[in-house]
C-alpha cells in the first residue's frame, strides 16, 4: 500500500464517520447493547454484505465498478473465503471462473 492509498482512505473513513456522527442525532429508536443486538447486527451485516457483492456481480452498472476487483493479475479480496479441497489436502478445486485451494484465500 502505498502512503497515497493510506492517506485517502483515512479522509474517506473520516468523512463517513462524520455523516455517520451526524445521521446518528435524528435517530428514531435506540437498540441498546445487548448480546442479542450484537448477534443481530452480525447477521444484519452478513445479510447487507451479500447481497452488495451479489448486485455487484449482476447489475450491470455496478459490475462496471466491479469487474476491476476480477481482472487484477494479482487477486485481492476484501473478505476470504476458503473453498476445500479433499479433507484439507491442498489441491486445488475450480469453481466457476475461480481457482481455490484450502491454503488460498479467494472470494468468487
Amino acid at each position: 500500500m502505498s502512503i497515497g492509498n493510506v492517506v485517502i482512505s483515512l479522509v474517506t473513513k473520516g468523512m463517513k464517520l462524520a455523516v455517520f456522527y451526524w445521521l446518528y442525532r435524528f435517530r428514531v429508536f435506540e437498540l441498546g447493547t445487548g448480546v442479542a443486538v450484537f448477534f443481530l447486527a452480525l447477521v444484519v451485516e452478513d445479510f447487507v454484505y451479500y447481497w452488495q457483492y451479489r448486485v455487484g456481480h449482476e447489475v450491470r452498472f455496478f459490475w462496471a465498478a466491479h469487474v476491476t476487483h476480477h481482472s487484477s493479475q494479482h487477486y485481492t479480496s476484501r473478505r476470504p473465503c476458503v473453498r476445500p479441497g479433499r479433507a484439507g489436502s491442498r489441491t486445488t478445486s475450480s469453481i466457476g471462473r475461480c481457482r481455490c485451494s484450502v491454503s488460498t484465500r479467494c472470494c468468487c
